[in-house]
């Protein structure tokens, strides 16, 4: 049985993870999570961890072997050139990753969240683009675990194409300003559009 890919993107903020979650609770759709699992693989491939090691320095990662986050943030997203290398050695790596992932799931689709899919032309039988007001966004993120300050929230939205440069390209577009029930309605809508096809 062929298992379609339905490709999940949006800016930093805009709440994929939370729309990844509804699909996950409401339909039980397998999730990939591109960025975690990036992060994941960036720790555990030993080839990998070498090229990151010889692109950024061995402060990529701390002493007890884990990711150095706030380093390689602080180098790539003030250096677009250090950015496209970094995504040179990591994107190949999890492409393939996801390909083995895909590979065990049973559901008629599975869904990769990805921030950057439209950038990377990453290929997906479907695309949804979840799209939320700017200020709520920052506001978000302002108030998330990794305490970003407002200069690198705005140097990382800066990195990302808008929402109006991805809108031609998405299948679906989702609006997240918080209300879940109004969320829920859109997913359930998407979600029979593509069982129907």
């Amino acid at each position: 049985m062929k298992v379609s890919v339905v490709g999940l993107t949006g800016g930093i903020g805009s709440g994929k993870t939370t729309v990844a979650n509804c699909f996950k609770h409401l339909f039980d759709i397998p999730i990939y999570t591109s960025d975690q699992k990036a992060k994941d693989l960036m720790v555990r491939d030993i080839g990998l961890k070498k090229n990151i090691i010889a692109l950024l320095g061995s402060q990529a990662y701390f002493s007890d072997a884990t990711l150095n986050k706030k380093y390689i943030a602080s180098c790539v997203f003030k250096n677009q050139s250090l950015l496209s290398q970094l995504n040179a050695l990591v994107h190949p790596i999890v492409a393939q990753d996801f390909d083995a992932w895909k590979e065990k799931q049973t559901s008629d689709y599975v869904i990769k969240e990805s921030a950057i899919l439209f950038e990377k032309s990453i290929p997906c039988d479907y695309s949804i683009l979840v799209i939320t007001d700017i200020n709520l966004r920052k506001q978000r993120l302002l108030q998330r675990s990794d305490k970003l300050s407002l200069s690198q929230i705005e140097a990382r939205i800066k990195q990302q194409w808008t929402d109006g440069e991805k809108r031609s390209l998405a299948d679906f577009i989702i609006e997240n300003n918080g209300v879940m029930n109004v969320l829920d309605l859109q997913i359930k809508k998407i979600h029979k559009k593509i069982t129907s096809k």
